[in-house]
C-alpha cells in the first residue's frame, strides 16, 4: 500500500508491537490494576529484545502480540460470572491464538498454553477451562494452525522435509549451537 520503502516496511511490525504492549496493559490492570498494567508495559517496553524485535520487518511482533491476546482472553473468559459473558473473552482469546499460530506456526501454542493453564489453576478458576465455550474457540486456533503448514506446503512441496529440518536444528537461519541462543536471551530479557 505505502509503496517499495523501508519505513512503511517497518509500520506493521510496530503496530503489532502496539497491540502486545496493550495486551500487557490490559492484563496488568486487570490484576492489579492501572498503574501495574502501565508499570508492566513500560517494562515490556524498555526491554532490549522487544525494543529491537519491534523496529524490524518480522513476524516475532506478530507472534507476540497474538499470544498476549489470547492470553488476555483466555484469562478473561475465566474470570467472568457466567456462562454468556464468557463467550466474548474466549472468542477474543481463541482468534488471537489462531492469528499467532497462522503467523509462526504451533509455537503460538506452547506460548500461549502452559501461561493460561498455569494461571487459571493457582486463581482456582482451573475447571472453567474445560467448558465448552474454550472448546469451541479452541478449534478457531486450530483453523489458524492448520493455515501454517498449509501455507508452508504451498510455498514449498517439500514441506515435511522444512518441517523436519526445523525439528532438527538445520538449516533454519541459525548458525550457532543451542548453548549460545540459551546464554544470549536472558540478557535481551533485562530492561535498559
Amino acid at each position: 500500500v505505502g509503496g517499495d520503502d523501508e519505513g512503511v516496511g517497518r509500520v506493521p511490525g510496530v503496530l503489532a508491537a502496539l497491540a502486545g504492549l496493550a495486551a500487557v496493559f490490559v492484563l496488568g490492570a486487570r490484576i492489579a490494576g492501572p498503574r501495574a498494567g502501565f508499570l508492566a508495559g513500560l517494562v515490556l517496553l524498555t526491554t532490549a529484545k522487544f525494543a529491537w524485535q519491534a523496529r524490524l520487518a518480522e513476524l516475532e511482533t506478530f507472534l507476540a502480540a497474538g499470544a498476549l491476546w489470547a492470553i488476555v482472553g483466555f484469562d478473561g473468559a475465566p474470570a467472568a460470572p457466567d456462562a454468556r459473558s464468557r463467550r466474548r473473552p474466549a472468542l477474543l482469546g481463541g482468534l488471537a491464538l489462531g492469528c499467532a499460530a497462522a503467523v509462526k506456526g504451533p509455537i503460538a501454542f506452547l506460548l500461549v498454553a502452559p501461561a493460561v493453564v498455569a494461571y487459571a489453576v493457582a486463581t482456582g478458576r482451573g475447571r472453567r477451562l474445560l467448558a465448552p465455550v474454550f472448546v469451541g474457540t479452541l478449534a478457531l486456533a486450530v483453523v489458524g494452525l492448520v493455515a501454517w503448514p498449509v501455507a508452508v506446503g504451498l510455498r514449498d512441496p517439500a514441506w515435511l522435509d522444512t518441517l523436519l529440518a526445523f525439528a532438527r536444528g538445520d538449516n533454519v537461519g541459525h548458525r550457532r549451537d543451542a548453548a549460545y541462543y540459551l546464554g544470549q536471551y536472558p540478557a535481551f530479557a533485562l530492561p535498559w
